[in-house]
């Protein structure tokens, strides 16, 4: 059983693509205890409702996904590379 997410991000004319499998409770659970643990401890500064990757805190999030097990991935010219975090 295996799920994949995919999240593309524009700003100005750039255009970034990251991608993970696995599965989907992993990939909307981990982010979210990821996310409410930074939270909690006070080191999520923003305010409001954003998308993950629009945080200003969006590297260190998923960085933190990767560190359980979620691998990250980036496309760049037409094919998907991991990325190290």
């Amino acid at each position: 059983e295996c799920s994949a997410v995919r999240v593309d991000v524009y700003s100005n004319e750039e255009k970034l693509v990251l991608g993970a499998t696995d599965k989907m409770g992993r990939l909307t659970g981990i982010p979210a205890a990821v996310t409410a643990e930074l939270l909690a401890k006070g080191e999520v500064n923003e305010v409001g409702c954003y998308a993950p990757e629009g945080c200003e805190s969006s590297m260190k999030i998923l960085k933190l996904i990767n560190l359980r097990g979620i691998k990250v991935f980036e496309l760049k010219e037409e094919k998907w590379k991991e990325i190290t975090l």
